[in-house]
């Protein structure tokens, strides 16, 4: 997969400590995508939302973009379930296609943005301990 992008936390109104931002990974050049890299969050899940998504990867992007626009509008709860969905599903995704994604995997992106909501949802401990718990 190529296109894979970022969206910054920090600039959302979430209320973060002084002036550390955070990075959130987001496949571009899919549904949902365009609309991250353009601020459009509310596109982006409209897009990421569509009907469609058949196969295991398609599913994977989806959650992983919906993860991405729900938490950069502090829309956390749901935020939580579309983090929570791209994380099992990369965990799949990677078993069975190892090196697809070449030098990150998608598990990684998952947690690394599950880790971002759980910090600005005001879990940074809770945020460190689940990443430390999930990397071992």
């Amino acid at each position: 997969m190529s296109g894979l992008g970022s969206a910054a936390a920090g600039d959302t109104g979430a209320a973060a400590a002084d002036a550390t931002s955070f990075e959130l990974g987001s496949y571009l050049n899919l549904p949902g995508g365009k609309e991250i890299a353009a601020h459009d969050y509310a596109g982006a899940i409209k897009s990421a939302s569509a009907a469609g998504w058949s196969g295991a990867t398609d599913r994977l992007v989806a959650a992983t973009n919906l993860c991405v626009a729900y938490t950069a509008t502090g829309a956390y709860p749901e935020a939580r379930g579309a983090c929570d969905r791209a994380v099992q599903l990369a965990r799949s995704e990677d078993a069975t296609v190892a090196g697809v994604f070449r030098s990150e995997t998608a598990t990684s992106r998952a947690l690394s943005n599950r880790g971002v909501l759980r910090a600005l949802s005001a879990d940074p401990v809770g945020a460190a301990r689940a990443i430390v718990r999930e990397v071992r």
